[in-house]
């Protein structure tokens, strides 16, 4: 009966342009005449008519889910793509709404589908009073497709992609968390399993509340037909997901209602979910559902009961509302978001907002369902991608399949079984900012098409996506695809060398935690499994990179060529990678089929031979350590050219060697033949310098591999000597450029630049600089706390540019000694250059405001707190301490801050809807930026630098701006810390000083008096150097003898050594000491 009655109904509604045509879908080319108010506005959308007589006809002949599997059914679809495509699906009668309510509204009704070109991709579609629904669920890019017009079906529809429609920003979610079902509780009850083999089934009751019903035409057919629609689309994501289902009760249009003056909803939408728990049990009984929900028309919120379903109390504590309730954002990004906190699951974004630190596993907004996407800046995408995070998956089957959630479901068996996955090997090291790749396995009993889902499965700090810390999620999830592979960061941004908010590498040491999901997309039930995978990242290598073909380069098909990269130490421990991989793509950079090279030692360098069959524009290498996980591609296209003819190929692993004067040098050389090329080649050698000479083998058959050895290095200075080697036969040629870099000694002593010789003042924040040196290949600089290098601050090798800028701060108030060695690796290191210098001293004042506490009144306001500041410094660093008060909630509350010169920044702007009270210190230093809420009296780092204040006077009023919202609180305590540069007043005892040695006064004038340690009886000897070692003065102490004093009349400024020796020369102790004059 229902099948003639949809018929029925499309001889009424069939539109006169397809009376000869029996196709389904009609582009509309230009400008449509307008004819109804549109509620759906897509970005991009592909504008279509529907032949609604043949779509209800074909609709009509899909079997029951019950009787045939979706990927069996005969009956086929096709859609129309946002992209301009068709797209088949086969396709099954698959109702939610339960018998005796399906048979009161007969014309409305619903179908799922699997894709015929795409298996992978599953669909949901409806059709209804109100007109034709889908929804495609595609890995690639899910895509929907609506009625043009709201209320109006006259066969205009859009198809568009779900990333083009941009929702409403004012959505809120709150959650309300049942105290007896945590989260944490949840979990720990029992591990998630595998679902897949049974479909659970809940009873589920929608209330509709008057405003809501009035959108949707006023009618309970038409809002019944709004919530249909609504809770398939919902309904596809939690079958493939979780394997669950929702089925609208017989009596669901009993809570459907038409007058808002009428129904039993007032007040704040926060005291709907008691209401709406009232209004359910009452009208339907509480033994009659298992979980309820309320469709509210209103400005955009949501609230929910955590782990509601199947709880006698709570079941019916969920609601969603916004000002446009129909389309994607409404079905998936709040609805099927506020019923995911009713099925157990929590919020995974790590921004400010709302954050729930037990799941908050997607950097920023996060772009699941479960997450803030588009509300929550940064924001990683407008809207949530319809998929649940596997953090997620593991709360609601816990909750499903072994907590309250799994008390009251019907359980249908499905005969799918979920998948068997494998992530991978656990435990390998990789270095920091280097893309890496993660591969797994999966096998399906069923056959059915596999979608993988590799996401971060980490916790850390709330954190920026750009300015993580600890082990804050950095990579963002993605929808899942037919690729068991995936590159991080994702491929077309290494490709385009562009960057994507969310997809971060690691530049510091930390953990990688990742989880392997895997959907079968099985029609009637998804099975779903998991497996996890951990790496390590090490600060001790990296980044790894490719730095050869980084511009336009052309290749000639069959030739050598020398591919370069930086090992960064990865070939040593803790990495360790001996090998890599050499491999080509023809794609731009997306697959790489063709292996170069493979094993070949991880130096930096390898030889490769372009094959001669290829040509093209877009080929690209990428070196892989081997059997590792981490690579780098070059970063543009190569073109490669076929060759002319048959020919020669001559090429050098090694182009290019280094030798000290009178070593021999050794290159390898590799020819092959071209197409077919068979003669005999020689060799000669041009532009060779006097004094070098050349011996080589020849004639040689192709392929072949020989050795060229330069000797007579002890004739040449110094320098770097290009030269070319030709292998010929008849007319054919081919060459390749070699490099000798001869030094003839280790290099001289450089000079150092800066910090100058003893200077006094230094910043903390210092560069080093040094003349360079011809026989210098690189350089290593230390600096030290005492002039004999045994108790070292920092040491670096290996810098090959003649200045260095450490990334640790220098202690202040400090004498340190720094020396540079320049050196090369045939002739060895030269001699140290030596020389000190003394850093600022930082000394901080605390300010305090005059009035407080300060009162924050109920009305919004601006408030001020002012700090007067009378000393006349330099800022060089400004803090924020015990900054201190009460508001409730924090929410609209914002701190702002000013100096007497200006300008004014936001310290914290960020809505916070949690907590009460505030209780944080503000750095530009510290680790983490301001949580919500922020009552734990830590310090974070404010939104702008209070760096941007380095520099200014500090003398004058200093402001902390308040702008607050409607509620009231107070300010109760703040400081200003202003730290600066102070002259120089004493020096730190030398490292190697022994107890009961003192020097007096330091900085001394005409005289310094040295307090000796007890115990000389044998008398001792003093003596004074400079930084250089020069002996100054010298002074004979008595057995006994308890002080000396020496008189520093004659010396010039600066800082000095003192040394007490015994009188048979052994070292008793060591101090230091500035003179000034001053």
């Amino acid at each position: 009966m229902a099948r003639i009655m949809l018929f029925t109904l499309s001889l009424c509604v069939v539109s006169g342009v397809f009376a000869q045509n029996n196709t389904l879908w009609q582009d509309i080319d230009g400008p449509i005449r307008p004819q109804g108010q549109r509620a759906i506005v897509p970005q991009q959308y592909r504008t279509l008519r529907l032949n609604t007589a043949a779509m209800l006809e074909r609709l009509a002949e899909a079997p029951d889910e019950q009787s045939v599997k979706a990927f069996e059914s005969d009956v086929i679809l096709e859609l129309p793509t946002p992209d301009g495509r068709l797209q088949a699906y086969r396709i099954c009668e698959s109702p939610i709404m339960a018998p005796g309510l399906e048979a009161r509204f007969p014309t409305i009704k619903t179908y799922l589908g699997k894709g015929v070109d795409n298996p992978s991709a599953s669909l949901r579609l409806d059709y209804t009073p109100q007109g034709f629904h889908a929804m495609v669920l595609d890995g690639a890019a899910t895509f929907f497709i609506d009625p043009y017009y709201h209320l109006l079906n006259e066969g205009t529809y859009q198809s568009y992609f779900q990333r083009d429609f941009k929702k409403e920003a004012d959505f809120e979610c709150l959650l309300e968390p049942d105290a007896t079902i945590a989260p944490e509780e949840g979990q720990g009850h029992a591990p998630a399993g595998p679902v897949g083999e049974t479909l659970r089934t809940y009873r589920l009751a929608v209330s509709a509340t008057g405003e809501y019903t009035q959108y949707h035409g006023g009618t309970v057919d038409g809002a019944m037909a709004a919530i249909v629609t609504s809770m398939n689309r919902v309904n596809g994501v939690y079958e493939r997901d979780i394997s669950c289902r929702m089925i609208l009760i017989d009596s669901n249009h009993l809570l459907v209602f038409t007058d808002p003056s009428e129904d039993p909803f007032s007040g704040d939408p926060g005291n709907h979910l008691g209401q709406n728990q009232t209004a359910v049990d009452q009208i339907i009984g509480t033994a009659n559902y298992d979980i309820g929900h309320v469709f509210h028309r209103a400005g955009g919120g949501g609230v929910a009961f955590l782990s509601a379903v199947c709880s006698s109390e709570n079941k019916a504590r969920g609601f969603t509302s916004t000002t446009n309730p129909v389309g994607d954002p409404y079905d998936i990004d709040y609805v099927a978001h506020e019923m995911g906190h009713q099925f157990g699951a929590n919020h995974t974004q790590n921004n400010n907002c709302n954050r729930n630190g037990n799941t908050a596993m997607e950097p920023g907004s996060a772009s699941t369902i479960m997450g803030y996407a588009g509300i929550c800046p940064p924001d990683l995408q407008n809207n949530s991608d319809a998929y649940f995070h596997s953090i997620n998956l593991q709360e609601m089957i816990v909750n499903t399949t072994s907590n309250i959630g799994s008390s009251c479901p019907e359980l249908i068996p499905t005969g799918n079984t979920a998948p068997m996955v494998e992530a991978g090997p656990s435990g390998e090291i990789i270095p920091r900012s280097t893309p890496f790749e993660l591969t797994g396995f999966a096998e399906d009993m069923e056959g059915d098409s596999l979608a993988y889902c590799w996401e971060q499965f980490d916790l850390g700090p709330s954190a920026s996506p750009n300015n993580p810390v600890g082990n804050s999620p950095i990579f963002r999830s993605f929808n899942p695809t037919t690729n068991p592979t995936r590159v991080f960061p994702r491929l077309p941004d290494l490709v385009n060398n562009t960057s994507t908010i969310g997809e971060l590498l690691p530049g510091y040491a930390r953990n990688l935690n990742f989880r392997l999901s895997v959907r079968d997309n099985h029609g009637f039930g998804g099975g779903v499994e998991w497996d996890n995978r951990t790496l390590t990242v090490t600060d001790q290598a990296g980044p790894f990179r490719v730095l050869s073909q980084n511009t336009a380069t052309t290749w000639s098909g069959g030739a050598f060529e020398n591919i370069i990269w930086d090992v960064a130490k990865t070939d040593q421990a803790p990495v360790a990678a001996g090998t890599v991989d050499i491999f080509l793509s023809e794609d731009g950079g997306y697959t790489y089929p063709f292996l170069l090279a493979n094993g070949v030692p991880n130096v930096g360098n390898a030889l490769v031979q372009v094959p001669d069959s290829l040509q093209g524009t877009t080929f690209r290498i990428k070196v892989k350590a081997s059997g590792r996980v981490f690579f780098d591609i070059n970063n543009t296209n190569i073109t490669i050219e076929p060759p002319l003819g048959p020919g020669i190929a001559i090429g050098a692993p090694s182009p290019s060697q280094l030798a000290c004067g009178g070593q021999a040098v050794l290159y390898s050389l590799r020819l092959a033949p071209l197409l077919g090329f068979s003669d005999t080649v020689t060799l000669a050698v041009e532009g060779l310098p006097g004094g070098l000479s050349a011996q080589m083998e020849g004639p040689l058959t192709l392929p072949a591999q020989t050795d060229l050895s330069i000797t007579g290095t002890e004739n040449l200075p110094s320098g770097t000597y290009p030269f070319l080697v030709i292998a010929s036969s008849g007319g054919i040629a081919d060459t390749v450029m070699l490099s000798l870099q001869l030094y003839q000694q280790a290099p001289a002593a450089v000079e150092l630049l800066s910090p100058a010789s003893a200077e006094t003042g230094t910043p903390v924040v210092a560069a080093f600089s040094w003349q360079a040196s011809p026989d210098a290949l690189d350089y290593k600089l230390e600096v030290a706390f005492d002039p004999l290098f045994e108790d070292i601050l920092f040491a670096t090798q290996g810098i090959t540019e003649t200045n260095y800028q450490p990334e640790l701060q220098l202690p202040d108030s400090t004498t340190l000694f720094w020396r540079v060695q320049g050196r090369n690796p045939v002739c060895g290191a030269g001699e140290y250059a030596v020389d000190y210098f003394s850093t600022e001293v930082i000394r901080c004042n605390t300010y305090s405001p005059d009035l407080l506490p300060v009162s924050l009144e109920t009305a919004a306001s601006i408030v001020f707190s002012r700090v007067e500041v009378a000393d006349d410094i330099i800022v060089r660093d400004v803090n924020i301490r015990n900054l201190r008060g009460e508001h409730t909630p924090l929410s609209g509350l914002n701190f702002r801050f000013g100096s007497p010169e200006g300008p004014v920044i936001d310290l914290i702007t960020e809505d916070c809807n949690s907590g009460s009270g505030f209780n944080l210190g503000l750095d530009d230093e510290a680790a983490a930026a301001v949580p919500c809420p922020f009552n734990n009296g830590n310090t974070y780092r404010p939104e702008d630098k209070l760096s941007i204040y380095d520099g200014q006077n500090a003398q004058g009023t200093w402001r902390l701006i308040l702008f607050k919202s409607a509620f009231n609180g107070s300010l109760q305590d703040w400081q200003l810390e202003i730290c600066y540069s102070a002259p120089l007043t004493s020096v730190r005892e030398s490292r190697l000083s022994v107890p009961g040695l003192h020097l007096f006064p330091n900085p001394a004038r005409e005289q310094i008096s040295v307090e000796l340690p007890l115990g000389l009886e044998t008398g001792a000897i003093v003596e004074v150097s400079s930084v250089r070692g020069e002996k100054l003065l010298q002074s004979t102490v008595q057995a006994g003898q308890r002080a000396a004093v020496l008189q520093l009349d004659g010396l010039p400024e600066g800082l000095y050594f003192l040394q007490l020796t015994s009188r048979e020369g052994q070292v008793l102790g060591n101090g230091k000491f500035i003179h000034i004059k001053r």
